[in-house]
């Protein structure tokens, strides 16, 4: 799947985080921008007829829930350093020239992200 215009540059890293039934994808680069991304994965039926035969539908839907600046520049790496799933929190860490710990929280249909 392509996904347009996500960043301004190069995609230098990312980070899968499960919660709740829910995927979430972070990915940063040389923009200095991290960004959240839901990814749904989309039930297919087991039948194959003609008519979706010749137009294929993914299997993924993706769509960005937020993006906020980081003060890494250059950012090379993202880790998950933990997570709480009954609190719907995750912590993560951005590595590139400095390092920044980001705090996530999600509540339903809210997301926020702050330094921590």
């Amino acid at each position: 799947m392509l996904v347009n215009r996500a960043h301004a540059s190069a995609v230098t890293s990312g980070a899968i985080v499960t919660c709740r039934s829910r995927i979430f994808l972070f990915t940063s680069g040389n923009d200095e921008w991290l960004r959240v991304w839901e990814i749904v994965l989309q039930e297919r039926g087991l039948e194959v007829t003609i008519a979706n035969a010749e137009e294929p539908e993914d299997a993924l839907q993706i769509q960005r829930l937020s993006k906020v600046k980081t003060n890494v520049a250059d950012v090379s790496s993202i880790a998950v350093l933990d997570r709480n799933d009954q609190m719907g929190l995750a912590r993560i860490l951005v590595c590139g020239v400095g390092m920044e710990v980001m705090r996530v929280e999600w509540e339903a249909e809210k997301l926020a992200i702050v330094a921590d």
